[in-house]
């Protein structure tokens, strides 16, 4: 309920409250057209009247639909993005956010997570040494060790 506090999601989740949405993925890709200009989407990033990140604006279709400053973005931050969630984080870095916090990004599965993971721990360890608090949701595994007491190599049982 905090206004104060911005909300950035992923295009196909609704939430109560956004400040802006994200859908980096490009629309050749494929089934992609389908989801991002499905007409629940398209109506929906519409009336929620917030920017709508996405790989090259289309303005025809979504009014407030901005491209991803992919470049600044690299320059000031890192190329190196492999999910959204990476674009989100590293557009939040580049625009000098002093808090963080990261929700739904639990990590716990070793599909597509397993190269998406050490990305956005990269960015966070980024982040944490420029001064920014980052704060990971609860239970999630990004910065977390697969240690019980989070050093390898003295008790030796892992926990994951």
């Amino acid at each position: 309920d905090d206004e104060g506090v911005q909300i950035w999601t992923l295009s196909f989740l609704i939430l109560p409250r956004v400040s802006r949405y994200f859908d980096i993925h490009h629309v050749d890709r494929p089934n992609r057209r389908n989801l991002m200009y499905h007409p629940n989407t398209v109506r929906r990033m519409n009336e929620a009247g917030v920017p709508f990140y996405m790989h090259t604006a289309d303005t025809d279709t979504f009014p407030h639909s901005v491209t991803y400053p992919y470049e600044a973005v690299a320059e000031s931050v890192t190329g190196y993005l492999e999910s959204s969630m990476a674009y989100m984080l590293a557009l939040a870095i580049h625009e000098g956010f002093e808090r963080i916090e990261l929700y739904g990004m639990q990590m716990t599965t070793n599909d597509e997570y397993a190269y998406q993971r050490p990305n956005l721990e990269y960015l966070i360890g980024l982040a944490r040494g420029r001064g920014i608090e980052v704060v990971p949701c609860p239970g999630s595994l990004l910065c977390t060790s697969r240690w019980e007491d989070g050093r390898y190599g003295l008790c030796g049982k892992a926990r994951l």
